[in-house]
């Protein structure tokens, strides 16, 4: 029995950190994930770069749906609620 090892392009972002934020929240969910293009979305040209957000073909499915959700809570957050400490 083989199974599909190949992988595909969930989303691609602007910076690292929220490259790196998606990967952290589909690896808790148990979803393979990495994050590649670090290195050009950084670099300070003319060109804008991006960086991708692979995951397993075949955890595709359940990858969009955790990125969905992810994306929904971070819009529902109230900033004047959160607690950021005192400023220095």
């Amino acid at each position: 029995m083989t199974t599909d090892q190949s992988t595909t392009i969930l989303i691609e972002v602007l910076t690292e950190v929220e490259a790196l934020s998606i990967v952290n929240v589909l690896q808790e969910k148990g979803i393979t994930a990495t994050q590649v293009g670090a290195l050009t979305a950084g670099m300070r040209t003319e060109t804008v770069g991006t960086v991708q957000v692979l995951v397993k073909s075949c955890d595709l499915e359940k990858a969009n749906a955790t990125l969905i959700a992810y994306q929904e809570a971070l819009k529902n957050i109230d900033w004047d609620d959160v607690d950021l400490g005192e400023a220095e």
